[in-house]
């Protein structure tokens, strides 16, 4: 460079001439230029980095979002399906016909007599039994010769036709059909509720542990899924 008052030649990056002392404006300027461009070159690359990073973490965030996204849905669609393999299983019966074609049934459930003909014979041979115990008593107390005994007998005997045991002495027939019907509906009603019931709290327990390991095992595939993918493209893309 040449010195821009005297001319002559100057050593590399003078800011004063050696011959003449002319300060070199020029190259004074074109400095102070370099090192704002450089300190502007600093804060460029500083800022780049810094968005480069939280570019980064965004897209980081955006994908692990994606993934809770697609695991959600793979749980939907498990339990969606097994909501409708299990139609029947949870289904509430009206008789026992049905039974035991859910798996939530009983292996062997126990059992309430519902024939109202055979519950009416248990009822007609337990009334038989009274009057027959009645007739007992009656001609033990007809075989008393005091009066007094008698009549404290009878008194007894008055008080024995209330107490159980003695309930079904004067019911009818009309009324023993009616309570054996009545009987083997509660039985039968109490058996429908008892498979209905078990068949919502075990379907609704197993539901339950099927929505938990859903979740588990969609998440596992999804995050599985997502490393499998950056690794074929890492190959990929290191593959020369």
């Amino acid at each position: 460079m040449y010195c821009n008052k005297c001319g002559k030649e100057l050593p590399k990056e003078s800011l004063y001439c050696p011959y003449c002392g002319g300060k070199q404006e020029a190259f004074a300027f074109h400095n102070i230029y370099n090192n704002i461009n450089k300190k502007e070159k600093r804060i460029t690359e500083t800022d780049i980095k810094t968005k480069t990073k939280a570019s980064s973490v965004a897209d980081e965030i955006i994908a692990n979002l994606k993934m809770i996204g697609i695991a959600v849905i793979l749980s939907i669609i498990y339990l969606s399906i097994f909501w409708i393999s299990h139609t029947d299983d949870k289904r509430h019966i009206t008789d026992l016909s049905e039974y035991g074609i859910s798996c939530y049934d009983e292996v062997a459930m126990q059992y309430f007599e519902t024939d109202w003909e055979i519950i009416y014979n248990e009822i007609h041979d337990k009334r038989n039994k009274q009057i027959i115990q009645k007739q007992i008593r009656d001609q033990q107390f007809s075989q008393r010769s005091s009066p007094e005994i008698r009549r404290r007998l009878e008194e007894l005997d008055k008080i024995l036709e209330n107490a159980p045991g003695s309930e079904l002495i004067n019911v009818s027939e009309e009324e023993l059909i009616k309570m054996a019907k009545e009987k083997a509906s509660s039985n039968l009603q109490y058996m429908i509720n008892r498979v209905n019931d078990r068949r919502d709290t075990c379907f609704h327990d197993d539901f339950i542990n099927h929505i938990k390991y859903s979740i588990i095992i969609s998440l596992v595939i999804t995050i599985m899924g997502r490393y499998l993918i950056k690794g074929i493209k890492w190959v990929v893309a290191n593959k020369t």
